[in-house]
């Protein structure tokens, strides 16, 4: 997503029109969490008010990389009712 002037838009969407497309889409998204656990298992849910998750999408990188420079953080999810999954890749440190 981007952030602009404390807005959370999309950069793409994909919306299922039929239950086929649905179970792809879900069986998708599933591959994006098991391949991420492969790699990063630190995986946090964090649910806030809409009119917040602007101003955490934009400030939880930085704040994680100021205290974990190598750290890598990947934000993904449901935006829509304020659900964001973050997943922290922390060289060095184990789930």
């Amino acid at each position: 997503s981007d952030v602009t002037d404390g807005e959370v838009s999309a950069i793409d969407v994909a919306v299922a029109q039929d239950s086929q497309r649905r179970g792809e889409l879900w069986r998708y998204r599933e591959q994006i969490t098991e391949a991420i656990n492969r790699l990063a298992p630190n995986k946090l849910d964090v649910t806030l008010p809409g009119d917040q998750l602007a101003a955490f999408v934009a400030e939880v990188g930085p704040r994680v990389t100021a205290r974990a420079p190598r750290a890598t953080v990947w934000l993904f999810g449901h935006a829509a009712d304020g659900n964001i999954h973050d997943v922290l890749l922390i060289p060095g440190i184990a789930a």
